[in-house]
């Protein structure tokens, strides 16, 4: 069974809540959907302080289109993670040798899988073997650690 809680990849988006708010300040009804990386949680409350709309983070990939979610209720959403595995998706973050599953709070690299994931590379078995692991878990190559799930 893999751990619950909400997945936080640990990159600077080049935003500032300011560029992002002049993006809405007038647009009426807005679902403000931000994806790849989370934004640091000062540029996401200052977007919600200065427009109204909490912005709805996710993540995805090429080979695996999106893989989690935040809530699509503004007030589930966390800041500064990209939410939860989506339904059929199976996450996990793992780290040191034997790449075993870490504990919320450590930083180790996200694998997957799922129905959304990629068959492989197009005519490279090598990069496919070296991506995609007998137990069918997708290696992303990117950080992450997980969140405790508020109870």
């Amino acid at each position: 069974m893999l751990a619950s809680g909400a997945i936080a990849v640990p990159v600077n988006p080049a935003y500032t809540a300011s560029e992002l708010a002049m993006l809405i300040e007038d647009a009426g009804p807005v679902l403000l959907v931000h994806g790849s990386a989370p934004l640091l949680p000062s540029v996401f409350a200052e977007i919600e302080a200065r427009t109204g709309h909490r912005i709805l983070e996710r993540y995805g990939m090429a080979e695996a289109a999106m893989i989690t979610s935040n809530p699509y209720a503004p007030e589930g959403r966390i800041p500064g993670t990209v939410g939860y595995p989506l339904p059929g998706v199976e996450l996990r973050v793992v780290g040191g040798e034997g790449r075993q599953e870490l504990p919320p709070g450590e930083v180790g690299e996200i694998e997957i899988r799922g129905p959304n994931l990629c068959a492989g590379y197009w005519q490279r078995p090598e990069a496919t073997a070296e991506a995609i692991g007998l137990d069918g878990f997708f290696v992303t190559g990117v950080p992450a650690s997980r969140t405790r799930r508020a109870e």
